[in-house]
């Protein structure tokens, strides 16, 4: 049974285009019977949006690029949510000045070509969720889409190089990571690793 018929009365709009939108199928549908569906834009990301929504031409992108061109078309680069961030990477990695300098740029840690151009780094990283930050998987290699990902304080600060890693049933662990699981006070590891 097709899904669409499933939700209710409505058009079934699946693999249509609007605008960089393409309707995948519907998902959902609100109290007054109207059909939600779910579209994936060009850029990668996925939102449910009303029919009506799609139809009427009030939604033709996902949320993060509808915000990527309101901020440029209102006042920039500098007025995106992610500037700071994008910016303060580069700064990290080329700016002798910086004060984190000597952690990036110095020990080799680079940003990919890519992400010269911050619309690309936005398209490839996404909306920033509350509370998150640019994280590196592996803290030796540089920044890119392959190499980073939103990421809390306290796992990005689990994931530093200067930690003291051990060893539990054959996995590494960070002395905090490791004293969360097993349930112990973080001094009582470093004692018994002295």
């Amino acid at each position: 049974m097709n899904a669409y018929i499933v939700l209710g009365k409505g058009k079934d709009i699946t693999g249509r285009r609007y605008g960089k939108l393409v309707t995948l199928g519907p998902v959902d549908k609100t109290l007054a019977g109207q059909v939600i569906w779910l579209c994936r834009c060009d850029c990668g990301n996925q939102n449910a949006i009303r029919a009506t929504d799609l139809i009427e031409g009030r939604y033709e992108s996902c949320e993060v690029c509808r915000n990527l061109e309101k901020s440029l078309r209102c006042g920039g680069q500098r007025e995106h949510p992610l500037y700071a961030t994008w910016r303060g990477m580069w700064r990290r990695c080329t700016d002798k000045s910086n004060n984190s300098y000597k952690n990036y740029g110095a020990r080799g840690i680079t940003v990919c070509d890519e992400w010269r151009d911050f619309e690309r780094f936005i398209h490839d990283m996404g909306a920033k969720p509350d509370g998150y930050t640019l994280d590196r998987i592996d803290n030796n290699a540089g920044y890119s889409r392959e190499n980073c990902k939103w990421s809390t304080w306290k796992s990005q600060h689990r994931n530093r190089r200067n930690n003291r890693m051990v060893e539990h049933e054959g996995r590494m662990f960070c002395v905090a990571e490791l004293a969360e699981k097993l349930n112990v006070s973080y001094t009582s590891i470093y004692e018994k690793l002295r």
